[in-house]
């Protein structure tokens, strides 16, 4: 896993949000509770959970690969990539570590996330499925 992937997954987790909250929008007009809504719009509606589902799926695989690593890299990775923590400073504040520790642990995660990946090419398992934006 590269530092591309990883700003995917953040995209992911953004996009995520937008359905919910479209979701949200559709449910407080009564669009698809009430069951009058035109082709068009059950169309959409089930666009809209078929995408979330993957979301969700890319998530809980994403989540599985990180618990390989130590508790430091795993919140830098979180925190920034999942939790959407803006900046890698932020990030330092939040673990109480300088921000030179946070790039350390940045980068040893990426190195084992990425022999994970290159370790599952090997064996023949198909690499995370990445929403690509």
């Amino acid at each position: 896993m590269n530092i591309r992937e990883l700003e995917q997954i953040r995209h992911a987790e953004r996009t995520i949000a937008q359905y919910e909250y479209e979701l949200f929008l559709l449910k407080r007009h009564s669009l698809f509770t009430t069951g009058k809504e035109t082709p068009e719009q059950r169309a959409y509606i089930n666009l809209i959970f078929r995408q979330m589902e993957n979301l969700y799926n890319l998530k809980i695989r994403f989540l599985q690969e990180i618990d390989t690593l130590t508790a430091n890299e795993r919140n830098v990775v979180k925190y920034y990539y999942f939790d959407g923590v803006e900046t890698w400073d932020k990030v330092a504040q939040k673990m109480f570590y300088s921000k030179d520790h946070v790039y350390t642990f940045r980068r040893d995660a990426l190195q084992k996330l990425e022999r994970i990946k290159n370790d599952q090419k090997k064996k023949g398992n198909n690499p995370l499925f990445l929403f690509l934006p």
